[in-house]
C-alpha cells in the first residue's frame, strides 16, 4: 500500500506541478519500499528456513519434566528447534540412574515423552540422549564455538 501511495503521489504531483522529475523520485521511493519489505521478510523467514529455538518456556518445561522423573539422575540440557508455527523438535540430554537396565531406561524415556507431549502438543519429536553432565557440557561448548564461527 505504501508503494501505491508513493506512485499516486509521484504521478499526481508531477502532473499538477508540471515537474516530471517527481515521477522519477516516486519510482525511487517505491524501490526503497520494496527493498525494505524484502529485507524484513528475509529476516523474519530466515529462522523458519534454517530453524530457530522454540520458546524458552518449552525448554524449561522439558527440563523440569525430565529432572522430576525418578529414573533420571540429572537433566543436563535441551536443544529445541521450531519447525513451523505448531511444530517443535527437541533433543534432551539426561544422565540416568546407574542401577537402571536398558528396559528401565526405555521406560523412563517413554514416561518423559508422554508427559512432554501431553504438556506440549506442538512437540513433534523428542530425542533423549543418555550422557553425563560433563559430556553434555563438552559437546555444548563445541557447538557454541561452531555457531560463533558461522554467525
Amino acid at each position: 500500500m505504501s508503494g501505491l501511495a508513493a506512485a499516486l503521489a509521484g504521478v499526481g504531483l508531477s502532473h499538477w506541478l508540471e515537474m516530471p522529475a517527481l515521477d522519477g523520485i516516486a519510482s525511487l521511493a517505491i524501490g526503497a519500499i520494496l527493498a525494505a519489505s524484502a529485507f524484513v521478510l528475509a529476516r523474519e523467514t530466515k529462522g523458519l528456513l534454517i530453524g530457530e529455538a522454540a520458546r524458552p518456556a518449552v525448554a524449561r518445561s522439558l527440563m523440569d519434566i525430565a529432572s522430576t522423573d525418578p529414573g533420571v539422575r540429572s537433566a543436563n540440557g535441551v536443544f529445541t528447534v521450531q519447525m513451523g508455527p505448531d511444530r517443535v523438535v527437541a533433543a534432551l540430554s539426561a544422565e540416568f540412574e546407574d542401577r537402571l537396565a536398558t528396559p528401565d531406561i526405555e521406560a523412563c524415556i517413554g514416561r518423559i515423552e508422554r508427559r512432554a507431549k501431553t504438556n506440549h502438543p506442538e512437540l513433534a519429536a523428542l530425542f533423549v540422549k543418555p550422557q553425563t553432565p560433563e559430556t553434555w557440557q563438552r559437546r555444548r561448548d563445541v557447538l557454541g564455538k561452531q555457531n560463533t564461527l558461522t554467525h
